[in-house]
Parts: structure tokens; C-alpha cells; sequence
């Protein structure tokens, strides 16, 4: 299940630099749309998605899940309570917890029994059932990637954020990678926002292109 997306006006700049972050704003994402992004370095696409996922504060304007705010300049929802979901680039696991605790991470108030059910299932997913009791230093890239995506499905969030998640791999790694992410994101019908600067796996991994560029607002 997903949800629909609506950001207005929105900008990021910090109180120590003269120039924004994030330039003003406007983009929508559908609901169960997969959006790919492009923008050259520097343009703010990173900042765009912490400021979604609650990393970062709004400036300026707006950013409304399913009609209703979570961040603007007098309201910023944390992320905890935020239905958003993040894989960075590094993925980031957590070194000392086993492939199956890391994509059970932010499951601890569900049910032992359902907890356990949903990682075999995203192991499964991501093809990698015999791997839960290895650790993040025994995987290898993709292997890593695949983890962190599972991790950040497992909560069935609304939203995911995917900031240039295949960008460190091969060609052939990424294509399989991006393939079975969008599987599993049509699948779980979860809306996404898919960051990268390869054109290539913007247009064979979204229903829809946008440049940053071009949304931005000129003033």
C-alpha cells in the first residue's frame, strides 16, 4: 500500500550558508508511482529526500502525505513517526547485528511470530534465505543492498526513498538489483522516490522521470 506524496515551495537552506541546499520546489508523486529523479551533484536530490524522511527541517514550504502536513516551517514530524522508508547509498546496516536482526530492526513492536514470518519472506524476496546469520562484513555489495532494501520494506511503509542505492556496482549487478527492486515495490504497491544520476536506471526503473531541474522554481 502506498500513499500520495504533495510538496510545495519547499526549500532547505542552513543558517551558516548563503546558499540553499535545496532550491524552492514543487513535485507530486502518485500514489503506488515509482518516481525516478536525476540532478547533477550538488543540486540538493539528497536534501530533498532527508527533508521528506524528517532528516532535515523546511526553510520554506510544505511537504503533505495523503493530504495531511508533515513538515513545514512550524510543523516537522519525526521520522519515527513518519510511514517513510530510506536506503542510502552505503546501505548502512548495522555491523553487529546478523542479516536476519537487520532487516528485523524496525520490527520490534510486532508480534515475535510475525516478525519472524515477514523476515523469512523478504529473505526469500530478495533471494537470500540462507544468508540470515551471516554479518554485513561477510556480504558482498549487492548482497549488502539487497539487505538494506529488505530492511527498509519490512515495516510496509507507504513511501520509500532510494538514493542512488546501485551507484558503487557493476552494470550487471545494478541492472539485477534495480529489476528485482521495482518487483518488490510494484508488488507491495509502496509509492518511491528513486534518486540517481544514470539515466539509465532512471528510465528502466520509474514510471516516471523528472529532473530536479526542472521542478525547481524560478524566482
Amino acid at each position: 500500500m502506498g500513499a500520495t506524496l504533495q510538496i510545495k515551495d519547499l526549500s532547505l537552506r542552513y543558517p551558516t550558508q548563503k546558499e540553499f541546499a535545496l532550491r524552492p520546489l514543487n513535485l507530486s508523486v502518485a500514489d503506488g508511482e515509482i518516481l525516478s529523479l536525476i540532478g547533477p551533484s550538488g543540486s540538493g536530490k539528497t536534501s530533498l529526500l532527508h527533508l521528506i524522511a524528517g532528516l532535515s527541517r523546511p526553510t520554506e514550504g510544505c511537504i503533505h502525505i495523503n493530504a495531511q502536513c508533515i513538515a513545514d516551517t512550524a510543523t516537522c514530524l519525526p521520522p519515527e513517526l513518519r510511514p517513510i522508508g530510506l536506503v542510502s547509498q552505503g546501505g548502512d546496516l548495522f555491523p553487529h547485528l546478523t542479516v536476519a536482526k537487520n532487516i528485523a530492526y524496525g520490527l520490534t513492536k510486532w508480534p515475535r511470530n510475525k516478525r519472524k514470518k515477514r523476515v523469512a519472506e523478504l529473505l526469500e524476496a530478495i533471494e537470500l534465505p540462507a544468508y540470515r546469520n551471516r554479518y554485513p562484513a561477510e556480504l558482498s555489495g549487492g548482497e549488502a543492498q539487497r539487505v538494506a532494501l529488505a530492511r527498509s520494506l519490512a515495516p510496509r511503509p507507504e513511501i520509500l526513498l532510494l538514493d542512488e542505492p546501485f551507484s558503487s556496482l557493476d552494470r550487471a549487478l545494478r541492472e539485477r538489483l534495480r529489476a528485482l527492486t521495482r518487483t518488490l515495490l510494484k508488488d507491495s504497491g509502496t509509492t518511491a522516490i528513486f534518486v540517481t544520476h544514470h539515466t539509465d536506471d532512471a528510465r528502466h526503473m520509474g514510471d516516471r522521470t523528472v529532473s530536479l531541474l526542472e521542478i525547481q522554481i524560478v524566482k
